[in-house]
């Protein structure tokens, strides 16, 4: 009897035992995945403070070259690709006649001169432009302006505009860009009588940029 007893309790105590030797098991197993996911944050957390600088120094560099563009920019004068068909009139002159001119006068202009200052309204822009053309053709004349729009070319404040008006028996019609950078450009694309123009001068003006 004795002898079943001590069996049973040696039993008893290798059972608790396995028991504890399972426990003890799962918490160090749970202690080394604790300590595995805490390295893994330490490195992470590593690789971010290593990427923040130079993420950091990358958009900095990146803002100091938009804003050395823009100044670029805002001291160049606007151009553009000349159509097709348009050749200079007397180089460098800054004026682009058709092929068969005189035949046909439509033109191109290009010129520049010291800032305009703030760009006009409508009303002031029409005004102007009569003033001007006036005062070019010796006679008064009032242009039917057909669109305006105050507009931006590579960032820089500009004016778009078409208008036509009548001279010495022609029409004439005129698709003019007013850009101001540190000085004023204007580029105005005219096509006169029954010539056919428009589109060229459209897809030419989508080239417009500052350089």
């Amino acid at each position: 009897m004795k002898k079943k007893i001590l069996c049973l309790g040696m039993t008893a105590v290798l059972v608790t035992a396995m028991w504890g030797c399972g426990k003890s098991s799962t918490e160090e197993k749970k202690t080394e995945e604790t300590s595995t996911e805490s390295r893994e944050e330490n490195v992470e957390e590593t690789e971010t403070e290593e990427m923040d600088e130079p993420a950091v120094e990358d958009l900095l560099e990146d803002v100091q070259q938009a804003q050395t563009q823009q100044e670029t920019k805002m001291n160049g004068k606007a151009v553009i690709d000349i159509p097709e068909g348009f050749k200079e009139y007397l180089a460098p002159s800054g004026i682009y006649v058709t092929g068969k001119y005189p035949e046909d006068g439509s033109n191109i202009y290009i010129v520049t001169s010291p800032l305009y200052g703030e760009l006009p309204d409508e009303k002031g822009y029409k005004n102007e432009m009569n003033e001007n053309i006036s005062s070019q053709v010796g006679e008064k004349v009032e242009i039917t302006l057909k669109e305006y729009e105050k507009t931006t070319v590579d960032g820089c404040d500009a004016v778009r505009a078409v208008y036509t008006y009548s001279h010495d028996g022609m029409k004439f019609t005129r698709l003019e860009y007013t850009v101001n950078t540190d000085i004023t450009t204007t580029i105005a694309y005219t096509q006169v009588g029954d010539a056919d123009w428009m589109d060229e001068y459209e897809e030419s003006a989508m080239t417009m940029r500052i350089e």
